[in-house]
C-alpha cells in the first residue's frame, strides 16, 4: 500500500515547504536542447561482465541503449520493464523477503 495523507505529496507541495534560499544551487533556466553525450567512454569489459549478471541482455545491446535514450530524450522519462534478469530479480526478491522476515516486517 502506498503513502497516504501527510506522507503523500506532490513535488510542488514539497517545494512549497522549503524556502528557495535553502535549496542548494537554486533553479537553472533551460537554455535550449539537451547536449549530446559526446566523449562519454564506453563500458569496459569488466563493467559489462558485472551488468550481464543483473541486467536483461536486451538493455545491454546497442539498439536497446539507443532506444531507451531516444525515448528518454523524447518524453523525459522511461519505464524499463523486466530490466533485471529473471534469475537476478528472483534472487533479489528472496533476499529482501528474508531480510524483512528477520526484521519482523
Amino acid at each position: 500500500e502506498g503513502p497516504s495523507g501527510k506522507d503523500r505529496a506532490t513535488v510542488n507541495q514539497l517545494l512549497a515547504e522549503v524556502p528557495e534560499s535553502e535549496i542548494e544551487g537554486g533553479y537553472a533556466d533551460y537554455e535550449g536542447q539537451i547536449p549530446q553525450m559526446e566523449g562519454v567512454e564506453a563500458l569496459s569489459k569488466e563493467d559489462m561482465a558485472v551488468l550481464e549478471k543483473w541486467v536483461n541482455p536486451a538493455y545491454l545491446k546497442d539498439k536497446g541503449v539507443r532506444d531507451v535514450r531516444a525515448k528518454f530524450e523524447e518524453e523525459s522519462c522511461v519505464e524499463l520493464r523486466e530490466f533485471l534478469r529473471n534469475d537476478a530479480a528472483e534472487a533479489l526478491k528472496e533476499a529482501c523477503c528474508a531480510a524483512d522476515a528477520k526484521e519482523c516486517f
